[in-house]
Protein backbone atom coordinates (compact mmCIF):
# COMPACT_ATOMS: atom_id res chain seq x y z
CA UNK A 1 0.00 0.00 0.00
CA UNK A 2 2.93 2.65 0.89
CA UNK A 3 4.52 1.78 -2.76
CA UNK A 4 1.19 2.35 -4.25
CA UNK A 5 0.64 5.89 -2.51
CA UNK A 6 4.31 6.75 -3.19
CA UNK A 7 3.74 5.76 -7.05
CA UNK A 8 0.67 7.96 -6.70
CA UNK A 9 2.91 10.91 -5.85
CA UNK A 10 5.10 10.92 -8.43
CA UNK A 11 3.61 10.11 -11.18
CA UNK A 12 1.28 13.76 -9.61
CA UNK A 13 4.33 15.19 -9.38
CA UNK A 14 5.38 15.18 -13.13
CA UNK A 15 2.39 15.80 -14.21
CA UNK A 16 2.55 19.14 -12.56
CA UNK A 17 6.22 19.56 -13.60
CA UNK A 18 5.37 19.08 -17.03
CA UNK A 19 2.46 21.67 -16.63
CA UNK A 20 5.27 24.26 -14.56
CA UNK A 21 8.05 23.44 -16.80
CA UNK A 22 11.62 22.34 -16.99
CA UNK A 23 12.96 25.43 -14.89
CA UNK A 24 11.15 23.57 -11.57
CA UNK A 25 12.46 20.69 -12.66
CA UNK A 26 15.74 19.70 -10.78
CA UNK A 27 14.27 21.05 -7.83
CA UNK A 28 11.73 19.41 -7.35
CA UNK A 29 13.04 15.78 -8.02
CA UNK A 30 15.87 16.77 -5.05
CA UNK A 31 12.64 17.40 -2.99
CA UNK A 32 10.63 13.80 -4.06
CA UNK A 33 14.41 12.41 -3.45
CA UNK A 34 14.94 14.08 0.06
CA UNK A 35 10.89 12.94 0.86
CA UNK A 36 11.79 9.48 0.05
CA UNK A 37 15.17 9.09 1.41
CA UNK A 38 13.83 10.28 4.95
CA UNK A 39 10.75 7.51 4.83
CA UNK A 40 13.81 5.15 3.98
CA UNK A 41 15.70 6.50 6.94
CA UNK A 42 12.81 6.20 9.42
CA UNK A 43 12.52 2.93 8.36
CA UNK A 44 16.04 1.59 8.69
CA UNK A 45 15.80 3.53 12.57
CA UNK A 46 12.87 1.58 13.43
CA UNK A 47 14.17 -1.68 12.25
CA UNK A 48 17.63 -0.88 14.03
CA UNK A 49 15.41 0.02 17.00
CA UNK A 50 13.73 -3.47 16.79
CA UNK A 51 17.14 -5.16 16.53
CA UNK A 52 18.76 -3.27 18.87
CA UNK A 53 15.57 -4.27 21.80
CA UNK A 54 15.60 -7.73 20.80
CA UNK A 55 19.74 -8.05 21.50
CA UNK A 56 19.75 -6.56 24.78
CA UNK A 57 16.48 -8.64 26.18
CA UNK A 58 17.90 -11.55 24.79
CA UNK A 59 21.37 -10.41 26.85
CA UNK A 60 19.37 -9.71 30.24
CA UNK A 61 17.38 -12.67 29.98
CA UNK A 62 21.20 -14.66 29.27
CA UNK A 63 22.69 -12.65 32.37
CA UNK A 64 21.08 -14.67 34.90
CA UNK A 65 22.36 -17.79 33.95
CA UNK A 66 25.84 -17.46 31.71
CA UNK A 67 27.09 -14.08 32.14
CA UNK A 68 30.08 -14.60 30.11
CA UNK A 69 27.87 -14.95 27.07
CA UNK A 70 25.81 -12.15 28.15
CA UNK A 71 29.16 -9.80 28.28
CA UNK A 72 29.77 -11.06 24.92
CA UNK A 73 26.80 -10.47 23.34
CA UNK A 74 26.89 -6.78 25.11
CA UNK A 75 30.18 -5.78 23.69
CA UNK A 76 28.21 -6.92 20.44
CA UNK A 77 25.49 -4.95 20.35
CA UNK A 78 27.92 -1.68 22.08
CA UNK A 79 29.46 -2.38 18.80
CA UNK A 80 26.17 -2.79 16.23
CA UNK A 81 23.73 -0.13 18.11
CA UNK A 82 26.05 2.58 20.11
CA UNK A 83 23.70 5.38 19.33
CA UNK A 84 20.90 3.03 21.33
CA UNK A 85 19.74 3.34 24.33
CA UNK A 86 19.66 -0.10 24.68
CA UNK A 87 23.86 -0.55 24.10
CA UNK A 88 23.60 2.28 27.53
CA UNK A 89 21.56 -0.28 28.79
CA UNK A 90 24.41 -3.11 28.03
CA UNK A 91 27.17 -1.15 29.45
CA UNK A 92 25.63 -0.61 32.45
CA UNK A 93 24.95 -3.88 32.85
CA UNK A 94 28.61 -4.61 32.39
CA UNK A 95 29.81 -2.10 34.88
CA UNK A 96 27.58 -3.48 37.21
CA UNK A 97 28.81 -7.22 37.26
CA UNK A 98 32.88 -5.47 37.17
CA UNK A 99 31.65 -3.55 40.18
CA UNK A 100 30.50 -6.94 41.99
CA UNK A 101 33.93 -8.20 40.90
CA UNK A 102 35.89 -6.00 41.98
CA UNK A 103 37.13 -5.36 38.38
CA UNK A 104 37.53 -1.37 38.60
CA UNK A 105 39.47 -0.53 35.38
CA UNK A 106 36.88 -2.83 33.69
CA UNK A 107 33.80 -0.63 35.47
CA UNK A 108 35.37 2.91 34.41
CA UNK A 109 35.80 1.85 30.84
CA UNK A 110 32.34 0.99 30.67
CA UNK A 111 30.98 3.84 32.96
CA UNK A 112 33.05 6.18 30.53
CA UNK A 113 31.96 4.46 27.58
CA UNK A 114 28.37 5.81 28.75
CA UNK A 115 29.39 9.09 29.28
CA UNK A 116 30.55 9.52 25.89
CA UNK A 117 28.13 7.70 23.41
CA UNK A 118 24.54 8.66 25.56
CA UNK A 119 22.62 12.02 24.89
CA UNK A 120 20.26 11.96 27.57
CA UNK A 121 21.44 13.80 30.66
CA UNK A 122 19.19 11.11 32.59
CA UNK A 123 21.49 8.16 31.82
CA UNK A 124 24.90 10.25 31.61
CA UNK A 125 24.35 11.58 34.83
CA UNK A 126 23.88 8.04 36.62
CA UNK A 127 26.92 7.05 34.71
CA UNK A 128 28.81 10.22 36.14
CA UNK A 129 27.36 9.20 39.86
CA UNK A 130 28.64 5.23 39.65
CA UNK A 131 31.94 6.91 38.23
CA UNK A 132 32.93 8.85 41.00
CA UNK A 133 32.06 6.17 43.53
CA UNK A 134 34.22 3.85 41.55
CA UNK A 135 37.08 6.45 41.49
CA UNK A 136 37.07 6.91 45.17
CA UNK A 137 37.08 3.21 45.88
CA UNK A 138 39.84 3.23 44.05
CA UNK A 139 41.69 5.79 45.77
CA UNK A 140 41.37 8.31 42.78
CA UNK A 141 39.66 10.88 44.69
CA UNK A 142 41.07 13.77 42.32
CA UNK A 143 39.54 12.44 39.19
CA UNK A 144 36.14 11.79 41.17
CA UNK A 145 35.98 15.17 41.68
CA UNK A 146 37.08 16.05 38.44
CA UNK A 147 34.36 14.17 36.63
CA UNK A 148 31.50 15.39 39.50
CA UNK A 149 32.54 18.78 38.79
CA UNK A 150 32.96 18.60 34.70
CA UNK A 151 28.82 17.56 34.64
CA UNK A 152 27.67 18.93 37.64
CA UNK A 153 25.96 21.67 36.01
CA UNK A 154 23.82 19.75 33.50
CA UNK A 155 22.43 17.35 35.80
CA UNK A 156 19.27 17.48 37.13
CA UNK A 157 18.59 18.78 41.17
CA UNK A 158 18.21 15.09 42.29
CA UNK A 159 21.05 13.75 40.89
CA UNK A 160 23.22 17.11 42.09
CA UNK A 161 22.19 16.39 45.30
CA UNK A 162 23.74 13.01 44.74
CA UNK A 163 26.69 14.50 43.15
CA UNK A 164 26.97 16.71 46.05
CA UNK A 165 27.03 13.72 48.81
CA UNK A 166 29.70 11.94 46.52
CA UNK A 167 31.51 14.85 45.88
CA UNK A 168 31.12 15.09 50.50
CA UNK A 169 32.72 11.22 50.93
CA UNK A 170 35.49 12.20 48.00
CA UNK A 171 36.85 15.64 50.04
CA UNK A 172 36.35 13.31 53.06
CA UNK A 173 38.73 10.75 52.03
CA UNK A 174 41.45 13.64 51.12
CA UNK A 175 41.06 14.91 54.44
CA UNK A 176 39.74 18.20 53.33
CA UNK A 177 36.59 18.15 56.49
CA UNK A 178 35.36 21.82 56.40
CA UNK A 179 35.32 21.46 51.93
CA UNK A 180 33.20 17.64 52.75
CA UNK A 181 31.26 19.70 55.34
CA UNK A 182 29.92 22.20 52.98
CA UNK A 183 29.28 19.34 50.35
CA UNK A 184 27.18 17.23 52.63
CA UNK A 185 25.18 20.54 53.37
CA UNK A 186 24.54 21.34 49.56
CA UNK A 187 23.34 17.47 49.77
CA UNK A 188 21.10 18.09 52.79
CA UNK A 189 19.46 20.88 51.83
CA UNK A 190 18.59 19.73 48.31
CA UNK A 191 14.70 18.71 48.62
CA UNK A 192 14.95 16.46 45.83
CA UNK A 193 17.61 14.19 47.27
CA UNK A 194 15.89 11.28 48.75
CA UNK A 195 14.93 11.30 52.39
CA UNK A 196 18.06 8.56 53.30
CA UNK A 197 20.48 10.49 52.02
CA UNK A 198 19.56 13.59 53.46
CA UNK A 199 19.46 12.48 56.61
CA UNK A 200 23.11 10.40 55.98
CA UNK A 201 24.48 13.96 55.26
CA UNK A 202 23.06 15.59 57.88
CA UNK A 203 24.82 13.29 59.99
CA UNK A 204 28.22 13.77 58.25
CA UNK A 205 27.51 17.78 58.58
CA UNK A 206 27.47 16.99 62.62
CA UNK A 207 30.06 14.50 62.77
CA UNK A 208 32.56 16.70 60.72
CA UNK A 209 31.73 19.72 63.02
CA UNK A 210 32.86 17.87 66.08
CA UNK A 211 36.13 17.49 64.33
CA UNK A 212 36.53 20.91 62.48
CA UNK A 213 39.89 22.86 64.07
Amino acid sequence: MQDVHEQHELESLKSWLKENGMAILTGGLLALAGVLGWQGYQDYQRANNESASIAYETLRVAAATDFAKASRDARQLMIDHESSPYAVGAAFLLAKNEVEKADWEGAQADLKWVIAHTSETHWRSIAVIRLARVLIETQKTADALAVLNTYHKDMSPAFKGMADYIRGMALMQQGEQAAAQAAFKSAQANPELSTSLRSLSQLWVDDLAQVAP
